[in-house]
């Protein structure tokens, strides 16, 4: 079975210029999320599996992102098409597998999870309710719980600090309830726009741009 291979040398902390081996492991991964997707592909015509979401024409920019961040010790809110990302910070394509089978052994969500939720504890891969927009919040309250922690969040070479970690879900709830608070204002000023438009006027008393342009128009 294809395998992420290991990365070959120490992260430069400011890299110059990308050396052979970077570029070789970059194409191997890019490569063995293709085909990880052409397998599951064929696995869904096969009813051996129930759903399949493609990551293809995402690789490169997977596989870089990947290259930059560290896993373990950033903290990754992902897309789902971020395969080739999360191969990248060392998820194996075994178990993208076995997500897909929603096999027991699935560290994601040991197989409850529709196939490309990605979730990785050892890797600080957050599993969430839908990779399409609902995340959004949690890594903003993560990030702002990291500003106020420091880099020392998380998991280090000595282990997972309890400690580290209850503070920052408090913190990350704290900035959850902030960040909602702003987003509604944001959502009702829209509406207010939206019933403007509508009504055939600009917020500032002008003309609507529907009216203007579009004298029948009647949205």
């Amino acid at each position: 079975m294809l395998t992420s291979p290991p990365l070959t040398r120490e992260r430069s902390a400011a890299p110059t210029r990308l050396q052979r081996e970077d570029l070789i492991h970059a194409f191997r991964i890019m490569y063995l999320s293709r085909r990880i997707d052409d397998r599951e592909i064929l696995l869904k015509r096969q009813n051996r599996i129930y759903f399949q979401i493609s990551g293809a024409g995402h690789e490169a920019i997977g596989a870089a992102t990947g290259a930059v961040l560290r896993a373990g010790h950033d903290w990754f809110y992902t897309y789902y098409r971020d395969r080739a990302m999360c191969l990248m910070l060392g998820v194996s394509s075994e178990q993208m597998l076995y997500q897909a089978v929603g096999a027991d052994a699935d560290i994601a969500s040991g197989g409850r999870q529709m196939p490309s939720h990605w979730g990785s504890p050892e890797h600080n891969i957050v599993s969430v309710s839908s990779p399409t927009g609902t995340q959004f919040l949690q890594a903003v309250g993560c990030a702002q719980a990291n500003r106020y922690l420091g880099s020392g969040i998380g998991r280090n070479h000595a282990g997972y600090d309890r400690r580290r970690s209850d503070e920052r879900r408090r913190i990350l709830g704290v900035a959850e309830r902030r960040v909602p608070r702003e987003a509604a204002g944001f959502v009702s000023d829209r509406r207010q726009r939206l019933r403007d438009f509508r009504a055939g006027r600009k917020a500032d008393g002008g003309p609507a741009i529907s009216r203007h342009w579009f004298p029948d128009f009647r949205g």
